[in-house]
C-alpha cells in the first residue's frame, strides 16, 4: 500500500496486493521523479502513480501483522 499524509490527512494513493513469503528476501525499489512513484519488488514494477501532492516530502517504511526486517536502505539523488 502507498499512501500518503497531506496536512494531517492520511489517504491512499495506490494499493496492490502483496504476500511476502517467510523467510524470503525481496528487493524493493522506489524511484521518485517529481510527483510520479514507481514501485518495483525484485525488479517487477508494481505500481506507477502520479499525485501532485507528492513533490516533496519523506520516506516511511511499515509493516502490518507480521514481522519484517530491512536491510540496505539506500536515498539518494538521481
Amino acid at each position: 500500500k502507498f499512501w500518503k499524509k497531506v496536512n494531517g490527512v492520511v489517504s491512499d494513493v495506490c494499493t496492490k496486493a502483496f504476500i511476502p513469503e517467510n523467510d524470503k528476501f525481496y528487493n524493493f525499489k522506489v524511484i521518485a521523479i517529481d510527483n510520479n512513484f514507481k514501485v518495483y519488488i525484485d525488479d517487477e514494477l508494481i505500481m506507477d502513480v502520479n499525485d501532485s501532492d507528492l513533490s516533496i516530502g519523506y520516506l516511511g517504511l511499515n509493516c502490518w501483522n507480521t514481522n519484517v526486517k530491512y536491510n540496505n536502505i539506500k536515498v539518494s539523488n538521481l
